[in-house]
């Protein structure tokens, strides 16, 4: 039995096709290079169905990104020509991800929009009701919608980013605790412990609708609602303020620091950054995250080390952050302790790595503020 993937090449699916390229796959060969802008992107999807799809992801520890489109919307077209062809974007999902792309109309699309947008099965495509394309992260594990775009993503980079962020806050390992929705949004738990597979399925699927519905109507972000929740930990704290983390000096490497000195402490204070212009060869952008939520993005180049990035943060953002909280900018301001994680993993161990050797290409990177009082 087919398939019925968007990776169909049927007369139904080329007929499609030309509709949302205003006839330009059926032109002659002239006009070709154009159809062949908007394809599928064969090289990272996998052809299985949803099903299998989990079972492979559950197998090789890796989440599901699912794409569902809808072939008359010209946004869907535009997601293959600028998003799912970058090869940054498609690195990041064959490193962590089971990527599928469905059509709406097909078994499994329809599948998939039964389950998690059931309220989408026949609305028009001007409807408010239609959240087409659909782009999603699955749990393998429970089959739980963890993050929807409510926004289609424009630019590669920034969604890079955006995926590189989840994989900062979310893991498929059992024994590390993923964020949670706040529990005033939604009273349905999962136990997983003591439900058969089929029960987890379905009560993903409750999860997923019930939360569209009381939340955000059609189409949110569960993702969010983990925000908000971190958010109302939060509250009573002053908005400059940080969460501090307990830490000792003793905890940190050693390796190649002076006697006396932690590698941390070594660092230089005063080696200020200039980024690179927009646009030169071998640069990357790095999101910073804060504790408070906030985020601020710097160019650096790839070739520059781990170490570098906590130069940037020593010289100019800690005095930038303490002069935007009203502080005094003292010299002690760039003597604050902090940790850098990313992917799960603290960065001090890889400060003579290049930032390319270090994965940290258009990466997301925690700073977590350390109190030594």
């Amino acid at each position: 039995m087919p398939l019925g993937g968007v990776w169909d090449n049927g007369p139904e699916s080329r007929r499609r096709l030309a509709e949302a390229t205003s006839g330009a796959s059926e032109q002659p060969a002239k006009h070709l290079s154009l159809a062949e802008m908007y394809r599928p992107p064969y090289e990272i999807i996998e052809h299985l169905e949803f099903d299998e799809a989990r079972d492979q992801a559950k197998e090789v520890k890796k989440w599901i990104l699912v794409n569902i489109q809808d072939t008359s919307i010209f946004d869907c077209q535009v997601l293959n020509r600028d998003i799912w062809k970058a090869k940054e974007v498609r690195d990041t999902i064959k490193e962590n991800f089971i990527f599928l792309q469905y059509d709406k109309t097909g078994i499994d699309g329809q599948k998939y929009v039964r389950l998690y947008f059931p309220h989408a099965i026949d609305a028009p495509p001007t409807s408010a009701l239609n959240p087409f394309p659909i782009i999603a992260i699955v749990d393998p594990r429970t089959g739980e919608q963890v993050k929807v775009w409510t926004e289609i993503p424009k630019k590669p980079l920034e969604f890079v980013m955006q995926l590189h962020e989840f994989l900062d806050r979310y893991s498929l390992d059992n024994s590390v605790k993923n964020p949670v929705q706040n529990p005033n949004q939604t009273s349905r738990k999962l136990d997983v412990g003591h439900m058969t597979e089929d029960e987890m399925l379905e009560e993903a699927m409750m999860r997923s609708l019930n939360n569209g519905e009381e939340i955000a109507g059609v189409h949110h972000d569960p993702d969010e609602l983990t925000r908000e929740h971190d958010k109302d930990k939060g509250k009573g704290k002053q908005p400059e303020e940080v969460n501090l983390i307990e830490f000792d000096d003793d905890d940190m490497p050693s390796s190649s620091a002076p006697a006396g000195k932690s590698p941390f402490q070594t660092i230089s204070k005063t080696n200020h950054h200039v980024e690179p212009p927009m646009g030169s060869p071998g640069i990357t952008r790095i999101q910073f995250r804060l504790a408070d939520g906030s985020r601020v993005v710097r160019r650096f180049a790839l070739g520059d080390k781990v170490s570098r990035l906590y130069e940037w943060i020593k010289a100019d953002l800690l005095p930038e952050q303490a002069a935007k909280s009203g502080e005094e900018v003292v010299e002690a301001t760039s003597d604050k302790q902090f940790e850098l994680v990313s992917m799960g993993k603290n960065l001090i161990d890889r400060l003579d790595s290049t930032l390319e050797e270090a994965q940290l290409k258009m990466g997301t990177v925690m700073i977590e503020l350390v109190d030594n009082e």
